[in-house]
């Protein structure tokens, strides 16, 4: 069984029905969160660029501190 609902209201109508604030930068709420997330995705691309520079130049992978 499958039942759809629809519900034809604005965004602001939305809002006030699930309780949400009215009237807010939604960019302004994820912007500490994406500041954050690009340095890592930052250090990513930076460890990948170290890993690959090392293997182009015929170096071997890190060793290991096993003993």
């Amino acid at each position: 069984m499958k039942i759809n609902i629809e519900f034809d209201m604005t965004p602001e109508e939305f809002r006030r029905v699930m309780g949400l604030p009215e009237g807010y930068d939604v960019m302004s709420l994820f912007k500490p969160m994406m500041a954050e997330n690009m340095k890592s995705v930052d250090q990513v691309q930076k460890t990948f660029v170290d890993l690959m520079s090392g293997y182009m130049k015929g170096g071997t992978s890190p060793k290991s501190s096993n003993g």
